[in-house]
């Protein structure tokens, strides 16, 4: 048997999932079309047309031809994603006794009911004992032939109309439940019931009952997870945290300390900020939809909610921080070597100190950390001072030498202060991973909040705080902030010049 799915619509969920195709709509362990294709696969279908609109390319890439499946899937395009049935009349359904017309959008809770062709509809049970085309799942079962005359322009309902006309003497009409995914009520709905079914349709592994945790996972042993939980690839949950029931962890995301969630889901990459308190909620994105109130809050403060998935702007903002670096660096080239100069005369000891550390964001070979030799004019067993001198001596001894590495690609002009393997390895695992998701940088936003010392507390909120909200304003607001903290007359001694005084104090630390 043969069947045409329908996966033509984005998402009709605000917030965190408003850029979502429908198809690719989380749904527990996996996107809502791997569940319904795999449902599909177990009648016995060997072929499958699939209706594309929104964001083809994103589908096509994630379901592939449909091999491990262990059938074959073709790709069509429609023009409009409401009206994806005009594809219809292009497909070449000679000889196909019974086709099965199926949509991404509701997932039939028990498919054995649509039976065969010559025609069959199945509707949402609605309690009335007479349904109507507005309760069509967009699931039936009708002989090929049918679709070949199908209207242009026609939509669910319409579509129902037109079937039922065509197969007016074989019709049978059967009332099913569904899950739907077009509200956020329904869809932490459908996550309710796959969840409490379980089984071994979940990929994780069980913790304990009801308990699945993916490898890569990691949760704390003082967190409480009251089952049904899933907790995908790569999550985090910090101590403290309780979830559950009904809570499904999005793969890569980071649940902070004291967390509590219940009836949720955490979507993908997403931070969600110590103490807060979901319930009946879609959280990523920046955003909260509140399903039992309809209510989305978009633009929710970083800390609180952060997104920590790539954004596609990173490979352009690494091309530019190159590009950039390498003009700085030749623009200060004279600078850089009168102040290697001065130093060869003024002190002691090797011109250069390198250490170890870690590119960011985290890139694996073979599972190891890319590291690099950081190298600067300052021993790291100097320390810098407080306030605009600091800066300047930062400025001479670590930014410019550090230009080769902007210029290189290792870092960035702003950024978090690179780190080594082991200063990674001695922090907790929320940390780490939000961490290594930020790009290195010369300018830190840490120091110019806190100074050259701050505790580590202070740099735990500002990292967290810069990982899910860096970008070109963010980083161009630090880099204005630094270039006016260095300069003197913003920093005025009572009564002096400050650039007449401080000149000997900045030139005697930097010769140390």
């Amino acid at each position: 048997m043969r069947a045409i799915l329908v996966a033509s619509r984005r998402s009709a969920i605000d917030g965190a999932l408003a850029e979502q195709p429908e198809a690719l709509l989380p749904c527990v362990d996996r996107p809502l079309a791997h569940v319904v294709l795999a449902e599909l696969v177990r009648l016995g279908i060997d072929t499958i047309d699939i209706l594309l609109a929104w964001a083809p390319d994103r589908i096509e890439a994630d379901l592939g031809d449909g091999e491990r499946w262990g059938c074959r899937f073709r790709y069509h395009l429609v023009g409009d994603p409401e009206s994806p049935y005009d594809a219809l009349r292009r497909l070449d359904l000679s000889g196909a006794d019974g086709v099965i017309l199926a949509d991404v959008g509701v997932l039939p809770h028990d498919l054995r009911s649509l039976g065969t062709p010559p025609a069959t509809l199945l509707v949402s049970a609605s309690g009335a004992p007479r349904t109507t085309a507005a309760d069509w799942t967009g699931w039936a079962v009708v002989r090929g032939g049918d679709l070949t005359a199908t209207p242009i322009g026609l939509r669910r309902a319409g579509m129902a109309q037109f079937l039922v006309a065509e197969g007016s003497t074989g019709l049978r009409v059967v009332s099913g439940a569904a899950d739907r995914f077009d509200t956020a009520e329904a869809l932490l709905a459908a996550q309710r019931r796959r969840l409490d079914a379980g089984g071994d349709d979940l990929r994780g592994r069980q913790l304990q009952p009801g308990v699945w945790v993916e490898p890569g996972a990691r949760v704390d042993p003082s967190a409480r997870l009251q089952a049904p939980v899933y907790i995908a690839e790569g999550a985090h949950i910090g101590a403290g945290a309780q979830l559950g029931p009904h809570v499904v962890v999005g793969a890569d995301s980071v649940v902070d300390d004291g967390v509590t969630a219940t009836e949720s889901l955490l979507t993908a990459g997403t931070y969600i900020g110590a103490g807060l308190d979901l319930t009946k909620a879609i959280a990523g994105g920046g955003a909260i939809t509140h399903a039992g109130h309809g209510i989305t809050v978009e633009g929710v403060e970083a800390f609180l909610v952060g997104d920590l998935d790539w954004r596609p702007g990173d490979a352009v903002g690494r091309l530019w921080s190159r590009m950039t670096g390498a003009v700085a660096l030749v623009v200060a080239a004279p600078l850089l070597l009168v102040t290697a100069l001065a130093l060869r005369l003024m002190r002691r000891g090797p011109l250069l100190h390198r250490t170890e550390a870690v590119r960011q964001p985290g890139q694996r070979r073979g599972g190891t950390s890319v590291t690099f030799q950081l190298t600067s004019f300052r021993p790291p067993t100097q320390d810098l001072p407080a306030g605009w001198r600091g800066h300047a001596i930062h400025l001479f001894l670590d930014v410019l030498p550090g230009l080769v590495h902007v210029a290189h690609g290792d870092l960035r002009l702003t950024g978090i202060a690179p780190a080594s393997t082991a200063q990674l390895q001695a922090m907790d695992d929320d940390w780490r991973q939000l961490r290594l998701r930020a790009p290195g940088g010369l300018i830190t936003d840490t120091a110019l909040r806190f100074g050259p010392h701050p505790s580590p507390d202070q740099m735990r909120c500002a990292e967290m705080v810069y990982a899910a909200t860096h970008g070109p304003s963010v980083d161009a607001r630090l880099l204005g902030t630094w270039v006016a903290a260095l300069v003197p007359c913003l920093r005025r001694a009572p009564g002096r010049p400050a650039a007449l005084v401080d000149t000997r104090t900045v030139a005697g630390h930097i010769a140390r």
